[in-house]
């Protein structure tokens, strides 16, 4: 599956200091997907030791386009 990134998404995760890497890894294996708060957006989350990668994406024809990652602490219920 490809994964494509928005120019907002680049600059917030390289702002985060998130390694590309973890995303790939939370978009090609999610511990948890979710509705986001706004269709078509979807929320995966990837635990990656006492923290949790947040990554926000929309699935399209053959790709998905991720257009933002943050880490959080806690899975909001």
């Amino acid at each position: 599956m490809k994964i494509e990134f928005t120019d907002h998404s680049l600059f917030k995760i390289g702002q985060r200091k998130i390694p590309l890497s973890l995303v790939r890894q939370t978009v090609l294996s999610p511990d948890i997907r979710r509705p986001g708060h706004s269709p078509p957006h979807k929320e995966w989350y990837r635990r990656f030791g006492v923290r949790y990668l947040n990554v926000v994406v929309v699935q399209e024809p053959g790709c998905i386009v991720v257009i933002t990652a943050h880490w959080i602490k806690k899975l909001p219920i």
